[in-house]
């Protein structure tokens, strides 16, 4: 926890560091001022030898920095940042893990990584991991659904494609998530506007392939608001993954396809 306070910003970094000599480049950072209330942060740390945490204070005359509950525990973060009590205090510089150390994940926030969620090479455009202020000045949410700030993430068909034309399709495959019921229940929240392109969710599962949901193009003029989906998978008994399509459609230079926070569980889906 942490908490900055006074007239004028001040900074806190923190260091993992194998060295007393030399410090390196912080593993995080950040420089405001909070006005006296605690802030959680929690950062992965990667290294089988020992190392050291520096944690150092930048402060102007007339300012206070604090920290106080240090912990370093064995195994992952938690995600204190994503829990919906402290997502307010989180700041804008978290450090994220490295892609390729990811375990996959059928559920994902996408906060931290993608969850091993892939794009399908055989179509000719991305889907991209978006901090939403990058995404936001290309007709993407200007913040994300997580959090409900612009330093949170999602996932957007990639909006620097060039050209983007009608017609264009991305495709992006979940990680397999194994059965242990008969039930699951698919939840997302999807963000498309302007484009009047379609988007589709697909359970891919023994060797077939179904459309379980659709936006059609139709209600692309809706106001622009992230907006939850869901689908019932019943009778269940073989392993599965959920595919995110999108087809750009005739203003495909101002439209966006987004979606956040996919959660599946086990059981019926409740009842909105």
């Amino acid at each position: 926890m942490f908490t900055q306070d006074g007239y004028d910003e001040g900074t806190l970094r923190v260091y993992q560091t194998y060295s007393d000599a030399y410090f390196g480049e912080p593993i995080w950072k950040v420089t405001d001022n909070f006005g006296g209330i605690w802030r959680p942060i929690e950062l992965d740390l990667t290294r089988s030898t020992k190392f050291k945490v520096i944690i150092e204070a930048e402060r102007p005359q007339e300012s206070s920095i604090s920290i106080d509950d240090v912990v370093i525990t064995e195994g992952r973060c938690l995600g204190i940042c994503s829990a919906a009590e402290y997502s307010q205090f989180c700041p804008s510089t978290l450090t994220y893990t490295d892609e390729d150390s990811v375990k996959p994940n059928i559920s994902c926030t996408f906060e931290y990584n993608s969850c091993g969620y892939k794009t399908d090479p055989s179509f000719n455009v991305d889907w991209m991991r978006l901090q939403a202020d990058d995404g936001g000045y290309r007709h993407g949410p200007d913040e994300d659904h997580t959090l409900g700030f612009d330093y949170g993430h999602y996932l957007c068909v990639d909006p620097f494609t060039t050209p983007r034309t009608t017609g264009q399709r991305a495709s992006v495959v979940s990680p397999i998530q194994n059965t242990t019921a008969d039930d699951y229940c698919v939840m997302f929240w999807y963000y498309v506007y302007l484009s009047r392109g379609e988007m589709f969710v697909l359970l891919e599962q023994s060797n077939k392939t179904d459309i379980m949901w659709n936006f059609p193009g139709d209600f692309n003029y809706l106001p622009a608001l992230w907006r939850k989906g869901s689908f019932q998978i019943t009778n269940t008994d073989d392993s599965f993954r959920l595919i995110f399509e999108a087809i750009r459609g005739e203003r495909a230079n101002h439209g966006a396809f987004c979606i956040d926070d996919v959660q599946v569980v086990s059981g019926i889906c409740p009842t909105e």
